[in-house]
C-alpha cells in the first residue's frame, strides 16, 4: 500500500492569515484637565480584548467636542497623525499614559461584553418591532 502523504508544510514566505473575528468595536476615550475644559480625545479599537489606538486629538473645548460624533470632530479639528505612524517611543509613552487611566485589555474586554449585550438587546427590540409590524 502506498504510504500516506503527510501534508506539506507551509512554504517559506507564506504567512498565516489571522482569523476574522466579530469580537471588535470602536470606542472613544475622553481625558480632561482638572477644569474639564481641555483634554485628549482618543479614538481606539478593541479586537479580542486588545486595544489599538487609532489617533489622539487634543481639544481646547472638550465639552463641545465630546458631543460631536467622531467624523464631525475630525472634520472640525486636526485629529493628529495615524497612531501607528508615530515614533515608537511616542506610541509607547502614550500607551503607558493611557494605561495609567485603565485603558488596557481589561477595559477592552468590558467594552466588548457591553457592546455584545447592547447589540443583542437592539436585535431583540428589532425582532419585536418586525413581528408587531408583520402581525398587523
Amino acid at each position: 500500500m502506498p504510504e500516506e502523504e503527510e501534508p506539506q508544510e507551509k512554504q517559506e514566505g507564506e504567512e498565516e492569515q489571522p482569523a476574522e473575528t466579530d469580537n471588535y468595536c470602536d470606542f472613544t476615550v475622553l481625558i480632561s484637565d482638572l477644569q474639564q475644559k481641555k483634554g485628549m480625545i482618543v479614538e481606539a479599537t478593541s479586537i479580542d480584548s486588545e486595544v489599538t489606538f487609532n489617533n489622539v486629538m487634543m481639544s481646547n473645548d472638550l465639552t463641545r467636542d465630546a458631543n460631536l460624533n467622531r467624523f464631525d470632530r475630525q472634520m472640525n479639528h486636526y485629529s493628529g497623525p495615524d497612531f501607528s505612524t508615530l515614533d515608537e517611543r511616542i506610541q509607547t509613552a502614550i500607551t503607558e499614559y493611557l494605561s495609567g487611566f485603565g485603558i488596557d485589555e481589561h477595559l477592552c474586554a468590558f467594552v466588548e461584553c457591553i457592546t455584545l449585550d447592547k447589540d443583542q438587546r437592539l436585535y431583540m427590540k428589532w425582532l419585536s418591532g418586525l413581528k408587531d409590524f408583520v402581525d398587523k
